[in-house]
């Protein structure tokens, strides 16, 4: 009887460890300098020990990369026709959460802010002009 109790109570031990996440995840809106949320931007995340992945936002701006090996160095990188493109180096991610370069752990989504591209426009005139 005493060693059937021992070996549930190692069971019953072992069940919260079995609970307990081993990935993390990154996710957030991407939006433009106003704050207003990007549909359809290419949101690329690549890292040491995984392949590239690719997603695009959502009618909200919204992307999430999931089931992440915590602690390796990721970057992710935003781009939009019109807008400038966005890297974010250095994003680590922990069991359940990601932080920023920094080191410091946030809770909630990541807001990337893409800006606005600079269009520049050259008109230029091949020809003589008219005479009468």
């Amino acid at each position: 009887m005493r060693k059937f109790l021992a070996v549930l109570f190692v069971c019953l031990l072992a069940i919260p460890l079995a609970a307990q996440t081993r990935t993390g995840n990154i996710y957030g809106t991407v939006v433009d300098g106003e704050g207003t949320p990007l549909p359809g931007v290419s949101v690329t995340l690549t890292g040491p020990t995984t392949a590239t992945m690719a997603k695009t936002t959502s009618a909200a701006g919204k992307f999430r990369f999931l089931s992440l090996f915590p602690g390796n160095l990721y970057e992710v990188r935003a781009e939009l026709e019109g807008f400038k493109t966005k890297l974010e180096k250095g994003v680590i991610v922990n069991h359940s959460c990601c932080s920023r370069p920094s080191g410091r752990r946030f809770s909630g989504a990541a807001k990337i802010v893409v800006p606005m591209a600079k269009v520049n426009c050259s008109i230029r005139v091949i020809g003589a002009a008219a005479t009468k």
